[in-house]
C-alpha cells in the first residue's frame, strides 16, 4: 500500500514555499490574468497541513514513480527464450524527482516511506499525550 508515496517533514516557517494548486485568475471583466498552477504535493493548502504538538513542524506527501517499470516485449527486442512479443518485462526507468518546491526547503528531513512516517507521527513530538488523559 502506498509504495510510491513519500513524506518530508519541515519547519512551518517554510510552508509558503510549497507549491499548492492555484486556480487561474481573471479580472473583473472576465479577462484572463494568470494560469492555474498544479500542486506538487497531495495536500491542498497550508490550512490542511498537520502540525506537530508545538506547531513548529509539518509535513507534505507526494508520489514518486519507481525506478523500474513493467513494459511489454516488442518486435525487434532481444527476447529471452521462454518469452515472446507481448510478454511483460521489467525495465529501468528514471525515478521521478522530489517536487521542486519540496527540494528547495532548507529545513527538510530525510524522505520517509509510508510505514516510516507512521512511526514518526506516533511519537511524542506529534501526539499530545495530555489530550489522552482527559
Amino acid at each position: 500500500m502506498y509504495e510510491n508515496r513519500k513524506f518530508v517533514i519541515f519547519d512551518t516557517s517554510e510552508t509558503g514555499s510549497i507549491q499548492f494548486y492555484k486556480p487561474a485568475t481573471y479580472d473583473e471583466t472576465g479577462s484572463f490574468l494568470t494560469e492555474a498552477t498544479a500542486s506538487e504535493v497531495l495536500e491542498t493548502s497550508t490550512e490542511t497541513l498537520r502540525l506537530n504538538v508545538s506547531g513548529s513542524k509539518t509535513f507534505v506527501k507526494y508520489d514518486r514513480a519507481p525506478a523500474q517499470i513493467e513494459v511489454l516485449y516488442q518486435e525487434g527486442d532481444n527476447i529471452p527464450s521462454g518469452s515472446s512479443v507481448g510478454d511483460v518485462r521489467i525495465a529501468a526507468a528514471a525515478e521521478e524527482e522530489v517536487p521542486a518546491s519540496v527540494d528547495g526547503l532548507s529545513s527538510k528531513s530525510q524522505e520517509y516511506t509510508y510505514s516510516e512516517i507512521l512511526n514518526v507521527l506516533t511519537g511524542s513530538e506529534w501526539v499530545d499525550s495530555s489530550m489522552s488523559e482527559k
